[in-house]
């Protein structure tokens, strides 16, 4: 039965890719995994959650070998951890899920949730939904706003049948924002927040202004996905990043601007004066806040101690 279920699906896709393995993993659905890292997944029923049922093939024993997963039209729901173990290097080279439109149920966690480190560079995932977004938000608990799809960190999601373009965007991480601009009291950190569609990349960084870099990230390639950032003097830092294909083509950028404001050697007096101003502002507004908090809390103390008192002695004449 497998060595003819295997050519079907194959002949059926009709571009040439060869079938590694193929099963049933529930009732109404079948899957097939191709040499060039696409699971399929058909039928009618519901793909199940990460388990081994008896009685059924799990593509489990290939989950290393998977970039891209393509529930196609006609299944009807989607458990939870359909896509998601309990290992941490889970599906290590997926990088798109496509879902259809026919889908009635999405279950929770159905990817893996992961790290979130900037400087280590953070490579996104997308999961493509050929419905709308008021469609997929039906699926899941809304509280306040929030949608708790248990989509985020490293995933992100597209909706009505768009796919992601390969991308790259600075990330940063120890910002202190005021209005509206970046401003850097102290060493900060940027990395690579990027896009790449299954492909190998590379970065090339170009730091100037008023910061210098303490310290470069390189992943086990050798490739620097982050850098720590330490401002020297007031003004302006610029930060730039290129994603590079294998032949060296730039297949985007990315640029930010950060004002460092901070004490330094080439601050003139009147720029020490003003940070020292404002320094003591901000003291002097927290001390009159805790002063107020304090003599509020003073006086509640004060009354609960006299309640106490009257009750007392009310008990004593009854």
């Amino acid at each position: 039965m497998l060595a003819t279920f295997i050519p079907f699906f194959a002949s059926a896709e009709g571009d040439g890719r060869n079938a590694v393995d193929s099963g049933t993993c529930a009732k109404d659905v079948t899957w097939v995994l191709y040499d060039d890292g696409e699971l399929v997944i058909s039928g009618t029923g519901v793909v199940p959650s990460f388990s081994f049922k008896e009685g059924y093939k799990h593509w489990y024993s290939h989950i290393n070998q998977i970039k891209i997963i393509t529930v196609q039209e006609g299944i009807t729901g989607i458990s939870g951890y359909a896509f998601n173990t309990y290992d941490e290097d889970c599906y290590p080279l997926l990088y798109k899920i496509k879902i259809p439109n026919s889908v009635k149920s999405i279950g929770s966690y159905i990817v893996r949730e992961e790290g979130y480190y900037p400087i280590r560079g953070i490579k996104m995932k997308a999961v493509c939904f050929a419905g709308s977004e008021e469609r997929w938000n039906s699926f899941f608990e809304v509280s306040n706003g929030v949608v708790y799809d248990d989509i985020y960190n490293c995933w992100e999601l597209y909706f009505n049948g768009e796919e992601p373009k390969p991308y790259c965007k600075i990330e940063y991480y120890a910002v202190r924002y005021s209005e509206g601009s970046n401003i850097e009291t102290g060493p900060f950190i940027v990395g690579a927040r990027y896009y790449a569609e299954g492909m190998d990349v590379s970065f090339e960084w170009n730091v100037t202004g008023t910061t210098e870099i303490l310290q470069e990230n390189k992943d086990e390639n050798g490739i620097i996905t982050g850098l720590e950032l330490k401002p020297f003097k007031r003004g302006n830092a610029y930060v730039s990043l290129k994603m590079l294909d294998n032949d060296g083509n730039v297949i985007d950028s990315a640029s930010e601007k950060y004002t460092t404001w901070r004490i330094a050697a080439g601050d003139d007096l009147k720029t020490v004066f003003s940070k020292i101003k404002a320094q003591i502002i901000a003291l002097c507004n927290l001390s009159i806040l805790g002063f107020v908090f304090g003599t509020i809390a003073t006086s509640l103390g004060i009354l609960y101690v006299i309640e106490t008192i009257k009750l007392t002695i009310n008990s004593w004449f009854k």
